[in-house]
């Protein structure tokens, strides 16, 4: 019965994706949507209660899966996930390897641009499910970030083509397994009613190990290519390793096979290859639902104080809204915060003239002068540009300023239509939005020895009365992380800032920094209470 499952969703070799170079659910899969939504951590997980370590290895069989990608009910791409047996001359001591691979064809639009990426991440394993190497794709336009790993000695080695002389490794424990982890247990062994399975997955992209815990539900009834089916829901909660959570659901089949998963508003659904394809050339306006509406702001550049309050649809004991020298934050119940923001233009005007202090930087705040995947200050096209900075300027405060209006000057394509670029792209393709100015703004500080990362959160939009997703730059000064945005380059920002999350971007990756931003949007109602 498996193999006639299968059958339906066979392909000819024609229909496969090409990239130019050889790299999303949470599900891993709707880890990567949340880019293309808006544009490590502490510890390792705790040792696990229940693994498929020690499980008899599976038959390996031949799967060609193809999916249609929805968001917010619109058709919004296509992925296709195959599992084959290969041989690989890497490794000689394997006559025959299990390759799993997944790739992901993303159309959205945003602001009235579109937005196109491709994804493609693969794992090489053993039959009986010991990781031997992956590799994680993604891009976007003309970008291209790709990262390799290697199991050696017991450990992961990643290395990156952004970063190529540098490595990454990390210890790999005997019961972790590789992106596809998920998708094997199941099929090795489907989940009963009731039955709550603990798994290690790695992470595409960041690479880092997340802790996934199913619990299956009853049999239910649902509609799969326009067929009854019965079908498992099973409960998935993720936790990275900064200790965020993401739920989801994935419905499986009796044979272990997941034919739809759902996160936020985020669906794939197993399908035929032409209508998977067919959805891929819609593209889904996700503008909506990256913005709040809001009472009237005037002159929103010029506002000093606000006081907003912020209402969640759904109770927290968390904080999601982080406090600052310019940000104040009270909560008024577990539903309700009030939030005071103040511009920072008058503390950047006051500091340029200072000598930054002396005294050795903590770990926290030093690893915001490091090149990284993103923020990639040691590039030759960003140590460039660098050298355009003011000579005159002498300071930790005057350079950032300086840095804030060489990157307003050099980014003279303002679009919509890159998801997520390094500042080595930026610097080359003098085009981008939000993300593009405020990652090559970070990545000039870090140049001139000055700490520099991200912030994410929201905006004032006079024109729609809204308030929108918004990415700008922090930049530690005088002992203080100062915000300055260089798409408007007015040194420092106004009161019509609310920061949600920051980011160094340490581990590679921008997932688990969108993350916070993912959980608000949508679930937040905003009032203006006091400006001045």
């Amino acid at each position: 019965m498996l193999r006639q499952y299968h059958s339906k969703l066979y392909v000819p070799d024609r229909m496969m994706l090409s990239f130019n170079k050889p790299q999303a659910r949470v599900d891993v899969r709707q880890l990567y949507l949340l880019i293309m939504l808006f544009s490590c951590g502490c510890r390792q997980p705790d040792p696990i209660a229940e693994s498929i370590a020690d499980m008899p290895a599976a038959t390996v069989m031949s799967i060609d899966q193809w999916e249609q990608i929805r968001m917010f009910g619109q058709s919004a791409g296509y992925s296709r996930f195959t599992c084959t047996t290969v041989q690989d001359d890497r490794f000689p001591q394997h006559h025959q390897v299990v390759q799993y691979s997944r790739d992901i064809m993303l159309s959205l639009r945003r602001f009235g641009q579109s937005t196109d990426q491709q994804i493609r991440y693969t794992s090489w394993e053993t039959r009986d499910g010991q990781l031997l190497a992956v590799r994680s794709e993604m891009r976007t336009g003309s970008q291209n970030l790709i990262s390799d790993g290697v199991i050696a000695d017991g450990q992961l080695v990643i290395s990156s083509d952004q970063l190529p002389s540098s490595e990454r490794r990390m210890d790999w424990p005997r019961e972790a397994r590789s992106y596809f982890g998920v998708e094997r247990s199941l099929i090795q062994q489907p989940l009963e009613a009731y039955e709550q399975r603990r798994l290690i997955i790695l992470q595409p992209i960041d690479h880092s190990l997340a802790e996934v815990t199913l619990t299956a539900n009853d049999l239910e009834q649902l509609d799969i290519q326009n067929q009854p089916a019965s079908v498992r829901r099973v409960h998935m909660s993720t936790r990275l390793p900064n200790g965020q959570e993401i739920e989801s659901l994935v419905w499986m089949n009796s044979q272990g096979i997941i034919v739809r998963s759902e996160t936020a508003g985020q669906v794939f659904e197993v399908t035929d290859s032409e209508t998977a394809i067919r959805s891929g050339r819609q593209r889904a306006d996700i503008t909506s639902h990256i913005t709040i509406p809001s009472s009237p702001i005037a002159n929103p550049d010029e506002t000093r104080r606000i006081r907003y309050r912020m209402n969640l649809d759904t109770a927290t004991d968390l904080a999601p809204f982080p406090a600052s020298r310019f940000q104040q934050v009270t909560q008024l119940s577990d539903r309700s915060f009030e939030i005071v923001v103040t511009e920072s233009k008058t503390f950047w005007q006051t500091n340029q003239s200072k000598a930054q202090e002396g005294m050795q930087l903590p770990a926290e705040i030093s690893v915001s002068l490091e090149s990284n995947q993103i923020i990639t200050s040691d590039a030759a096209e960003v140590q460039s540009l660098a050298k355009q900075i003011y000579q005159t300027a002498n300071t930790p405060a005057a350079i950032a300023v300086a840095c804030e209006q060489l990157v307003f000057d050099t980014v003279d394509e303002k679009n919509f239509s890159t998801a997520f670029a390094t500042a080595a792209e930026v610097a080359r393709s003098k085009s981008g939005d939000c993300t593009e100015h405020a990652v090559l703004l970070a990545a000039l500080c870090r140049t001139k020895n000055v700490p520099a990362r991200v912030a994410l959160g929201l905006i004032y939009v006079p024109a729609t009365q809204e308030f929108a997703y918004h990415m700008w730059t922090e930049v530690y000064v005088q002992s203080t992380w100062a915000p300055l945005d260089a798409t408007k380059a007015q040194t420092g920002t106004s009161a019509c800032y609310i920061k949600i999350a920051d980011a160094s971007f340490d581990d590679g990756s921008p997932l688990q920094a969108l993350l916070p931003v993912a959980k608000i949007l949508g679930h937040v109602t905003l009032e203006v209470m006091e400006i001045e």
